[in-house]
């Protein structure tokens, strides 16, 4: 039997192996959780679903698979904002034959932020080196209270006994010590007076010329 050419090259056609998809078709994106996304790695015919996440948690899913040669349901967890890879048991892989649809979506709460670093052993050293340098602080004295004392008086009674002409030895030796003293030096004469307070509240000046008793007055 004669074929011509052309017949053969007919028949030989539907036989011919059909152009290769790219391996790699891309992301794409759930359409109810936007943050999700997959796409479909071939290695020869055994087929793998990638995942990437850019949620904050960690996302567990449950998805459907469906293709001409394949259908069932699988899950995967992702890590936050992380990928995953979920292998597909297929005797035949092409990334746009297969439609995958997510069924059910959780996502963790995120984890806590990392603790702050803790201090170095040389800045601890440096804050208590500076600290046992600091000098201390002031020392506040507040001195007690103490009272004035209380001036010596002496009685009415006593002053009314001193008389003009007693010598100042005798004033003193009756009435004291004086509150206050005035001592005036002149040509002819030394004056001097002498002031006492009285328990009355009044005040006694006794004024002497010359070491004797010249007057004495009760204010």
């Amino acid at each position: 039997m004669k074929f011509s050419i052309l017949t053969l090259a007919l028949i030989l056609a539907p036989i011919a192996p059909a152009a290769t998809l790219p391996s790699d078709a891309g992301w794409k994106t759930d359409s109810r959780h936007p943050d999700l996304q997959f796409r479909v790695k071939c290695n020869r015919e055994a087929a793998t679903i990638q995942w990437r996440s850019n949620y904050p948690g960690e996302v567990s899913a449950k998805f459907s698979v469906r293709s001409s040669t394949y259908e069932g349901t699988n899950g995967v967890t992702v890590p936050p904002a992380g990928m995953a890879e979920t292998p597909l048991d297929t005797q035949y892989c092409s990334p746009s034959a297969f439609l995958i649809s997510v069924t059910r979506f959780f996502m963790a709460p995120p984890p806590p932020p990392p603790p702050a670093p803790a201090a170095s052993a040389a800045k601890v050293e440096t804050a208590v080196a500076a600290k046992a340098a600091a000098p201390p602080p002031p020392v506040i004295y507040i001195p007690r209270y103490q009272a004035p004392e209380k001036l010596p008086t002496v009685s009415p009674k006593a002053v009314s006994s001193i008389l003009v002409g007693f010598p100042r030895s005798e004033v003193l030796q009756t009435l004291g010590a004086p509150a206050s003293q005035i001592i005036i030096p002149e040509e002819s004469e030394l004056r001097e007076t002498l002031r006492y307070n009285l328990e009355d509240g009044r005040v006694a000046v006794v004024r002497l010329a010359n070491g004797a008793v010249a007057e004495v007055e009760i204010r």
